[in-house]
């Protein structure tokens, strides 16, 4: 927690519009097992749900109240379907914040622990749902005011080459030259 605040504190500030979908929000006891909680998703009967608590005021003030938060229980499909309902009820309205955070945490992965998903399953379920909705958004009428940051919260098996504090960040964009580093 920074002591000057953080940067949607700032966007506020200026006047920016914000939506947080998850970031920072601490996550209850899992409701089921992973295997019960996917198969309510795929059967769609929403027994199961992962209301995010959220210690920050103002992210509780922005952020969407189904999304889940850090919950390696919920599938990152689940987070995406969210979001795009969310999204289609932008592109319908013409409104769309100017700021969003989202997390998409199934690239932590459990190791490989009973009962819960195999770690190729798990980053599979993460890059499904980072798929689907870049290419919603890649798509949308919003797309060409966009820039979409990808970033790994920690590089998992340990230190890069060159220092332990460095991980992946991937910025989609149409501002973006391609080839370029």
């Amino acid at each position: 927690y920074a002591s000057s605040g953080f940067f949607w504190d700032n966007a506020l500030l200026h006047g920016l519009s914000f939506r947080n979908y998850g970031e920072l929000s601490a996550q209850g006891k899992a409701p089921a097992t992973f295997k019960e909680i996917y198969a309510d998703y795929v059967q769609k009967t929403g027994k199961y749900r992962f209301p995010p608590q959220y210690a920050i005021d103002t992210l509780k003030r922005y952020s969407c109240p189904e999304y889940p938060g850090f919950s390696l229980a919920a599938p990152d499909q689940l987070r995406a379907d969210i979001f795009l309902k969310e999204f289609a009820e932008a592109e319908q309205s013409g409104r769309w914040p100017e700021l969003i955070t989202l997390i998409l945490p199934n690239d932590h992965t459990r190791g490989v622990t009973v009962d819960w998903p195999t770690p190729r399953a798990y980053v599979a379920d993460n890059d499904l749902a980072l798929g689907r909705i870049v290419e919603r958004i890649s798509k949308s009428r919003f797309w060409s005011k966009t820039a979409i940051f990808v970033i790994e919260d920690d590089p998992q098996n340990g230190y890069d080459h060159v220092d332990g504090h460095r991980s992946i960040c991937l910025v989609i964009s149409p501002y973006v030259r391609r080839g370029v580093v």
